[in-house]
């Protein structure tokens, strides 16, 4: 699960930093003081869940946490609290989670298995987008085709909705200026085996 802290204390970073090590599941992926900082970062990486402090350089955590959630829906959000009066507030944005500082390992430990589930029943294991371009996306990464026909052919599978397609239709489909012998066959075969790659 990858994850980034914003807090204005270096020193919380670095004990979160160390604490991180405990779990085997957990990469920091970035370590921020700044709102701004950690806004462009996640704009342009995959984040799964953000420990946020309340209190932030920039703007607030709690409104730190509405602009990612505007960059990433999915992204878990667990805010430090040093006064519990900021819970509603969190609860308001719809946190997926609280810690308040000083916290134990156990509430770390209770709140990154927390993190992990959410984190986990949002990622759709694959994904096919067919709007604009057709792609493929296998736990968020995108899948890199070797062959444009096998692309090709998965996206002619898609479009029949799970129904059956033969061989002569996505030969006719796929390559319909070839005829129909055992060249464009072995080309068809050849798109079905790096399919199943």
């Amino acid at each position: 699960m990858k994850v980034i802290i914003a807090d204005y204390d270096e020193e919380a970073i670095r004990l979160f930093e160390e604490q991180c090590k405990q779990f085997s599941y957990v990469e920091l992926s970035g370590k921020f003081n700044d709102s701004a900082e950690t806004l462009k970062y996640v704009s342009r990486h995959r984040v799964e869940a953000a420990f946020i402090n309340i209190e932030l350089n920039g703007m607030d955590g709690l409104q730190l946490g509405e602009k990612l959630r505007e960059l990433n829906p999915k992204i878990v959000l667990v805010f430090f609290i040093e006064h519990t009066e900021y819970i509603l507030e969190a609860l308001r944005i719809k946190a997926d989670g609280y810690m308040i500082r000083p916290y134990t390992m156990e509430d770390l430990t209770w709140t990154m298995g927390n993190a992990k589930l959410l984190s986990r029943r949002q990622k759709k294991p694959a994904y096919i987008r067919t709007f604009g371009r057709f792609d493929l996306f296998i736990n968020g990464e995108l899948v890199i085709f070797s062959n444009k026909k096998a692309k090709e052919l998965l996206a002619l599978c898609v479009d029949n909705k799970g129904g059956v397609v033969t061989m002569e239709e996505a030969v006719d489909k796929l390559w319909e200026n070839r005829l129909y012998d055992e060249k464009v066959k072995n080309l068809y075969r050849r798109a079905v085996m790096d399919l199943n790659k």
